[in-house]
């Protein structure tokens, strides 16, 4: 699930923030529904048959941050933060 586009515009303005400072990729935090290396064709199709309410909401209790390749057994956390606003 992509973020609405009021919170890219929260990530854009950190990273804008950071200048200089930030020395990393572009980043977009997102909820995955699936994981894999799976044809675009299919990934579509998926995500036109996900039928999510329109209120849905849930709390984060913490942000983990990893860096994705194509198989998720080879996935590692760099770090995982516990988010105080999220309990």
């Amino acid at each position: 699930m992509i973020p609405p586009p009021e919170i890219k515009k929260v990530l854009e303005d950190v990273i804008r923030e950071l200048g200089d400072k930030y020395k990393g990729p572009y980043f977009e935090p997102h909820m995955s529904l699936i994981y894999g290396d799976h044809q675009m064709k299919l990934r579509e199709k998926i995500a036109s048959e996900v039928k999510l309410p329109a209120n849905l909401s849930f709390k984060v209790k913490k942000l983990v941050v990893t860096p994705c390749t194509n198989d998720p057994k080879d996935w590692i956390h760099l770090a995982e933060i516990n988010l105080a606003f999220g309990s």
